[in-house]
């Protein structure tokens, strides 16, 4: 059975939202930012694999262009987020 591109954008976009919400719940209560490795390691390939869906599923357009475009632009928002929260740890 072969996967649609959009629908592995899907899911690989969830992860993303999950691992962001677990990092945020971790946050509260690690002493040791190093503990945050792991979520931080399954954010970062959610987001891989979600950027790589999203360019296949545009590649093939119809009628989940629209959709996969709106998760291209959720992963752009995302990165800006990356970078205001580097700014502000580097402060």
């Amino acid at each position: 059975m072969i996967v649609e591109p959009i629908t592995l954008a899907i899911t690989a976009f969830s992860a993303v939202q999950s691992a962001v919400k677990a990092i945020k719940q971790a946050q509260k209560t690690v002493d040791d930012v190093k503990s945050l490795g792991p979520l931080l390691g399954r954010y970062f390939d959610a987001k891989q694999q979600a950027t790589k869906a999203v360019v296949q599923a545009k590649k093939k357009g119809g009628s989940n262009l629209g959709q996969a475009i709106e998760i291209e632009l959720a992963l752009k928002d995302q990165a800006r987020s990356e970078e205001h929260t580097s700014e502000l740890q580097s402060h």
